[in-house]
């Protein structure tokens, strides 16, 4: 494995300009990200061509294949994106071509092959326990009841937005079905049970940290912003979710050496409890809840699907606000393993969507995400605020 390193001032200026980024994804990701769910009966192995950007839709696939599986029932989800070694020549979008890979990692196995743009309301098990061809690519052989949606997709409309007049019956179908799955609180992984890459890059983390990268410096830009709030919500207490080592912090007279406790002369009173996996000494998050929660360029260096848990767990850790700055944007680092350090540089939109998907379950919480973005002739921010579910630009 390689050495992190940080682009130079003329990489800086491509990667601004975008060259040398692929418009489908990095393509990184070394294995399938695996969901099981299930105890009974073979399992229906069920392969789904996918992508960061169709978080979304993944997420109402799943959902509506566990639907509509009978109770009990093994299934396994093979979740394919951004794949390394698959050669993306000549694809339309980052999850077209997934099914040869599929057959080919399914080794002769009966299986089911899809895409994120399907939805299941017809039994998933029947159709794999009827399959005499060993592998079942839907694409190209779709089932009543397991097909593809039109365009436009419905999962294009931001939540919160008004519904396009005029949606067919299989996207107001989908549309049913994000609603049960949000009522369930459903996500694709959890805390409990991240994606396998979420340990992978949360050792290239801390290997990172031990070279001294990732200080932590970032919460400067933003600590008036912060104080906004504060003052808003009468805060006292906040997590720093993702605080690197902690710079720009004071320490607080009369704690221990080995506090994660820390303050900032800006934010009178308040208290700031440092948490980073990264970092030993605030790697426990400690127990409790605070005022508020923040998290300043954290959450684009997850895996893009595990967000929504991570962004659940601020939810469920804030009394009051939540904080968060995400770039959009390719890093000018480097992980060890050779890609760009901004595992989840999504846009605007996504985020927007995502953060008001986790504070949907916390309607008391108030939330802000700035979304940076970055051009030839410097960064801009888009700023998006709501109250649970609701979004206000």
């Amino acid at each position: 494995m390689g050495q992190p390193r940080v682009a130079s001032r003329l990489g800086r200026v491509a990667l601004r300009l975008g060259f040398g980024v692929d418009p489908l994804g990095e393509a990184m990701t070394a294995e399938p990200e695996i969901i099981e769910a299930g105890e009974t009966g073979a399992p229906v192995e069920i392969w789904v061509g996918t992508h960061p950007s169709m978080l979304r839709s993944t997420r109402v696939l799943v959902w509506s294949a566990l639907r509509a599986l009978p109770a009990g029932r093994r299934v396994r989800f093979h979740l394919m994106s951004n794949l390394k070694g698959v050669a993306r020549e000549g694809w339309n979008t980052g999850w077209q071509g997934y099914a040869a890979e599929a057959e080919r990692r399914a080794g002769g196995k009966r299986s089911l092959y899809c895409d994120a743009t399907f939805l299941f309301e017809t039994d998933p098990a029947a159709l794999f326990d009827a399959s005499l061809n060993g592998f079942l690519d839907l694409t190209r052989s779709p089932a009543q009841g397991a097909e593809p949606l039109p365009r436009p997709f419905p999962w294009e409309t931001p939540r919160g937005a008004a519904i396009p007049a005029g949606e067919g019956t299989r996207a107001a179908a989908w549309r049913a079905a994000e609603a049960a799955a949000d009522a369930a609180r459903f996500m694709l992984f959890t805390k409990a049970r991240p994606t396998r890459e979420f340990g992978v890059l949360i050792g290239l983390y801390q290997r990172m940290h031990e070279e001294n990268f990732f200080p932590g410096g970032r919460l400067k830009h933003h600590v008036e912003g912060v104080k906004a709030l504060l003052g808003e919500t009468g805060a006292q207490t906040i997590l720093d979710y993702g605080a690197g080592k902690a710079e720009g912090y004071d320490r607080i007279p009369g704690e221990p050496e080995s506090s994660p406790w820390r303050a900032i002369p800006l934010w009178p009173g308040v208290k700031v409890r440092c948490f980073d996996p990264g970092v030993p000494a605030f790697s426990e998050i400690g127990g409790g809840t605070f005022g508020g929660v923040i998290s300043t360029d954290v959450v684009e260096h997850l895996a893009p699907f595990d967000a929504p848990w991570v962004l659940d767990e601020m939810f469920g850790r804030a009394e009051r606000f939540v904080f968060v700055i995400a770039a959009c944007f390719p890093a000018i680092k480097t992980l060890p393993d050779g890609r760009n350090a901004h595992t989840a540089a999504m846009n605007s939109a996504w985020w927007r969507d995502e953060m008001a998907a986790a504070g949907a379950g916390y309607p008391e919480i108030e939330w802000r995400i700035g979304c940076d973005a970055k051009g030839l002739f410097g960064k801009s921010t888009k700023i998006f605020g709501g109250r649970g579910a609701m979004v206000r630009v």
